[in-house]
């Protein structure tokens, strides 16, 4: 007995087991869409058709160069998305990807990280980095008070030469407390007087004619004091 075979018939069936054993190991490679949740030093990349087992991301800066992997995940299989995360991401900057698992790497993509957002600048503690950078001048120190105070005063309708009035005040209370010398507040008198002589020189508090008479009192008062205090030797 002869057995006929039917090749045309046999060759069909071949073609079709072999093609069902290619494509889906052609098609296995993870599929990246498009990349998501893009900050300055970090991205996700959804990655679809993902073999059971380990996957990752390889990127880079340029096209089918890709130098950079991210750590192996396990995963059923399916879908699932990976996080690039720190350096060497950079901000404002384009870089390529692709998702791989153990059949290989898919398509390629393409995403550019955001631009870096500058910490925030604040003037907190601006007067005494001032203060620090100049030494504790004496000198600034009245204006930089000044800067604090003055819009409270002229909120109560106050002039800005009663805030020196003021300070200067308790300066010479301070030092008669302390140290009980009229030499100390005399010379204390004459060189603040100096500085209310004028409303353009000194502290330039800017005080109208009358007031600037308070300067000649306190140099007179300080005179005063000097001699009285060599009359007393205190």
């Amino acid at each position: 007995m002869t057995t006929t075979y039917n090749y045309p018939f046999v060759v069909i069936c071949s073609l079709i087991i072999l093609a069902a054993i290619m494509i889906p190991t052609a098609m296995a490679a993870p599929l990246a869409g498009a990349a998501s949740m893009i900050g300055s030093n970090n991205v996700t990349i959804p990655l679809g058709g993902v073999a059971a087992g380990e996957v990752w991301v390889i990127w880079g800066h340029n096209p089918g160069g890709e130098v950079w992997n991210t750590a192996n995940e396990t995963t059923p299989g399916g879908a699932v998305s990976i996080t690039i995360w720190g350096a060497p991401l950079m901000g404002s900057t384009l870089y390529y990807a692709r998702g791989c698992d153990t059949t290989g790497c898919g398509n390629e993509i393409s995403f550019t990280t955001a631009m870096i957002t500058p910490l925030p600048t604040t003037t907190f503690g601006a007067g005494y980095k001032n203060l620090s950078a100049r030494h504790f001048d004496i000198q600034y120190v009245p204006a930089i008070i000044e800067d604090v105070y003055s819009p409270k005063l002229g909120d109560m309708g106050l002039p800005r030469s009663m805030l020196y009035g003021i300070l200067i005040s308790l300066v010479f209370i301070g030092l008669w407390l302390r140290t009980r010398s009229i030499r100390i507040c005399s010379s204390l008198g004459i060189m603040l007087g100096a500085l209310l002589f004028t409303d353009s020189a000194g502290l330039h508090l800017g005080v109208p004619g009358p007031i600037q008479l308070l300067g000649g009192l306190l140099i007179a008062a300080g005179l005063a004091g000097w001699v009285l205090a060599l009359w007393l030797k205190k």
